[in-house]
């Protein structure tokens, strides 16, 4: 049973790597023209009971890299 926890874990973690990375490339806003600074900033576990969504990430927050 653990076997199958753990490989459920990491294929939800590397779907979510994925996902990520394909948020760091995206250019579809600025290339339809919209001004995207300072750009998404995120983090987060693929197994998480939670998730924060929020707008407008502060200087501290674009410097990170991380909300």
């Amino acid at each position: 049973m653990f076997e199958g926890m753990m490989a459920d874990f990491l294929e939800r973690e590397e779907a979510l790597a994925g996902l990520h990375t394909e948020m760091r490339v995206c250019q579809l806003c600025l290339d339809a023209g919209h001004a995207i600074t300072p750009g998404a900033v995120f983090r987060g576990t693929a197994v998480a009971k939670v998730m924060l969504i929020g707008q407008a990430p502060g200087v501290t927050e674009v410097e990170a890299k991380r909300p």
